[in-house]
């Protein structure tokens, strides 16, 4: 699994072994971003549930301001930490380890994907 797009493109992401989480597949990046393609560049992203954190990751490659990473599977956890590093995103990337349903009340912030 890569970065399809922008900064960070060709960069391989980590993923957790095991069945707990899914990777979004590449066409399917490819298809959420082409039609969000003029939204992306300067907003600010919720990727709940993340996973490998591939599609806030994503956004961030093609110009997003900040993502907020919610997610509860330590491993998924590590996984994200690597590819926010791994990708250089650190200064705009913010991960929460927690259940995303119990986070998503509390944040303040307003997401504009």
């Amino acid at each position: 699994m890569r970065i399809i797009a922008g900064q960070a493109k060709g960069r391989r992401l980590a993923a957790p072994a095991g069945a707990l989480t899914r990777p979004t597949a590449g066409r399917v990046k490819e298809a959420v971003f082409s039609v969000l393609a003029a939204q992306t560049a300067g907003a600010v992203v919720l990727d709940a549930f993340a996973g490998t954190g591939a599609l806030g990751l994503e956004a961030l490659s093609r110009g997003a301001e900040k993502t907020v990473f919610l997610e509860k599977e330590r491993a998924a956890i590590a996984a994200i930490r690597g590819n926010i590093r791994a990708c250089g995103f650190e200064e705009r990337a913010v991960l929460i380890p927690g259940d995303a349903l119990r986070h998503m009340p509390r944040l303040r912030e307003t997401f504009d994907l």
